[in-house]
């Protein structure tokens, strides 16, 4: 069965430039990941904080299905939620049916989610990535030892692929996975596939590193530790969620969190042949990675390090103190810094953690940046780098800068006993106030992709930008410029669109990219920016008109309810020939008269219409309304108030004869309809009578 009815509902994904993962969103999928050996008399408890700049609210569902809602006050605020059940949470290789949280808010927000394990001793927070901003392909940072990976569906029917390149073996459903292994699987949508061993109570060397995971539908994925050894047997919980390659960046600042004795960093890279310089600003080492290496380098109390790379790479920051007291963070880019941050507190039930929060930036930008904190300047060869580290007072904290061309980065971190957390920061606003979303227009036809690209306000976002590497999909699929608009009017059935097929809806996902190009072979070598495409159609839809009784002897014929965007239209007309259409301006129609009825589309795609069911009702909104059946099952109703005079691919054709419905003074003509492909012979894509099954 082919395609749809009417457009339900578009939804524009906007992803990231290189180095600049999208955070902002309105819906979230996260997992709930375990914290430590399960064998440990203790629960799981989590906490949202959800940052947002205008009032709204967001529905929270649970593991179980239980549902929340939560308002969002005021603006520039953060709003802080504890899931009401604390879990037990398992270790080991399994697939986990019920692992996933969901969050759908009214506005655009940012989450950042905290676990903690009761009665205590092990915690950690990251920031999730919206549903828009994930992707089909990651390489996995991992941490050192103890690692865990998980891999969350978002969609059902998605295939997953692990290319395991791990130093433990990893028991699955009767089959050992180890260093080299292949592993597939079909995942439902909320299932999460986990990767870890069934104890973490005692150091291990299980390290993940330089694995990758490829799936046929975007997935979320998390790479941490249940309990993370650093330095050395001093461990607590470390996750991050991992962001998709196309958003990694070129340029990080890792700066020394007072107070921790050692950290470390993992550098990961896409691509061969990425060289990447390393400076601690009192020396500098260079290296060469190849796609999917990884590099580890350690420092104790440096400073800070200043990294630079010729082609995207990933760095994860690990850092800990003898207290065990430990954390990992994705270290954001340089270039994905904000200007607008709104920087929640997190705090739990039954734990006060002292924050402590890092501020990175140009030192020529001090002054523009809302704090009144003691700055300390570090040089390489072309950048000077300003730091400050500061305690600030409770409650949610809002820095700014004035400046668009001072951007900095937020490193926050929240110590308690044998505990700690650290990640870097999401700005609330991008750098020049214009986005990606803003930037592209979406429109779902019924049978294309009609996408249009600012190019003015892209070279806005990325000044770099080069409208003639901007393609949908692959450098097959270019666009046509028309003056500084690029347009991309493309079949579904084109430029590698997916299509993913359920009962109810059809959904067709794309993406916008722009490629990086080497200059000397113009050969692409990576992506500057990303932005993912989706359109869902319903499979069946409604439209109805309204009789408005004016006397017992008269109805009046409002007109239709036709929502912008539907491809079936129901029409009246007062003639067997179907020449003399109702007026739809309070046309009068004495009952007892006859209506001809005709439901049509004016799709151009190569699909039928089938009628499935016609109703005069009292009330579209109720389900206590009177009815009378016109149409059942694509068959005449079973009073026979209706005839059907006959169908054609596109439209269907009856009469009735109005009547009146004692008590009420509404009635509606509501029907639904179905589309098929035109050559769909199977016994449901038929038009008549016992097409649809009882």
């Amino acid at each position: 069965m082919f395609s749809t009815g009417l457009l339900l509902w578009m939804l524009c994904i906007t992803s990231s430039a290189a180095g600049s993962a999208m955070y902002l969103g309105y819906q979230f999928n996260f997992a709930l990941l375990p914290f430590i050996d399960s064998s440990k008399q203790g629960t799981t408890a989590v906490f949202l904080y959800i940052t947002h700049t205008r009032e709204g609210r967001c529905n929270v569902t649970d593991v179980d299905g239980s549902e929340y809602d939560i308002q969002l006050p005021g603006n520039d605020s953060v709003t802080q939620f504890h899931l009401p059940t604390n879990r037990i949470l398992t270790m080991g290789t399994a697939v986990e049916e019920h692992r996933a949280v969901e969050l759908i808010c009214t506005t655009e927000v940012s989450l950042t989610v905290m676990h903690r394990f009761l009665p205590g001793g092990v915690a950690d927070a990251f920031p999730v990535l919206p549903l828009a901003s994930l992707s089909t392909k990651y390489i996995i940072p991992s941490v050192p030892n103890n690692a865990l990976l998980g891999v969350l569906s978002v969609h059902n029917n998605t295939n997953v692929t692990v290319h395991l390149n791990s130093t433990c073996s990893y028991s699955f459903r009767g089959y050992d996975y180890g260093q080299g292994s292949k592993f597939n699987i079909a995942l439902q949508q909320g299932e999460l596939l986990q990767f870890t061993s069934n104890a973490s109570s005692t150091l291990n060397v299980c390290n993940l590193g330089r694995t990758v995971v490829e799936s046929s539908h975007s997935v979320a994925v998390f790479s941490g530790s249940p309990l993370l050894c650093y330095p050395g047997d001093t461990c607590d919980g470390a996750m991050s969620q991992v962001p998709p390659i196309e958003t990694w960046g070129t340029s990080f600042i890792v700066p020394l969190v007072p107070g921790i004795d050692q950290y470390s960093i993992r550098i990961t890279a896409v691509y061969n042949g990425t060289k990447i310089t390393i400076d601690t600003f009192t020396s500098v080492e260079s290296i060469v990675l190849n796609e999917a290496e990884v590099y580890d380098n350690y420092f104790n109390k440096t400073f800070a390090v200043y990294i630079r790379s010729s082609h995207p790479v990933l760095v994860l920051q690990i850092a800990g103190t003898t207290d065990y007291q430990v954390f990992t963070s994705i270290v954001r880019p340089t270039d994905a810094y904000g200007t607008d941050y709104v920087i929640p507190d997190i705090q739990s039930s039954s734990k006060t953690y002292t924050r402590q929060v890092t501020i990175m930036t140009s030192s020529k930008c001090t002054s523009h940046i809302n704090i009144n904190e003691n700055w300390s300047d570090r040089s390489t060869d072309s950048q000077t780098f300003a730091i400050a580290s500061f305690y600030p007072t409770s409650g949610s904290l809002a820095i700014k800068s004035n400046s668009s061309v001072c951007p900095f980065g937020v490193l926050v971190t929240g110590t308690a006993d044998n505990e700690m957390y650290g990640y870097f920061s999401v700005p609330v606003l991008d750098n020049s106030g214009v986005s990606l979303e803003h930037s592209v227009n979406l429109t779902c036809s019924q049978d294309n992709w009609i996408v249009t690209v600012n190019t003015q306000d892209i070279a806005t976002v990325f000044p770099t930008s080069v409208k003639k590497n901007i393609f949908m999909s692959n450098a097959f699929c270019p666009g046509v410029l028309e003056g500084d608009v690029l347009v991309f009017n493309v079949s579904y059935k084109d430029c590698n669109t997916l299509i993913q097929d359920s009962s109810n809806t059809v959904t067709f996902s794309n993406y916008l990219i722009e490629y990086e190009r080497d200059a000397q072979t113009n050969l692409a070598t990576g992506a500057k920016w990303r932005y993912n495409l989706e359109c869902v159609f319903q499979r069946h839809e409604k439209d109805n008109l309204t009789f408005v009784p004016v006397d017992k002897s008269k109805v009046t014929v409002l007109g239709t309810s036709k929502i912008q965007g539907h491809e079936a239209d129901i029409k009246f007309f007062t003639n067997a020939a179907y020449t003399n259409v109702l007026n739809v301006t309070l046309s009068e129609v004495p009952l007892g008269s006859r209506v001809y009825v005709q439901v049509d589309t004016s799709v151009a795609a190569d699909v039928k219409l089938l009628v499935d069911n016609c109703n005069i009702t009292t009330d579209i909104t109720s389900g206590n309304s009177t009815y009378v059946a016109l149409i059942h099952k694509r068959c005449e109703g079973p009073n026979h108030v209706a005839h059907i005079i006959g169908y054609v691919d596109k439209l269907t054709r009856f009469y009735f004869d109005v009547f009146e419905l004692p008590h009420h003074q509404d009635m509606y003509l509501t029907c639904d309809v179905s589309f098929c492909a035109r050559i769909d012979f199977s016994q449901e894509c038929q038009n008549g009578c016992n097409s649809i099954n009882p």
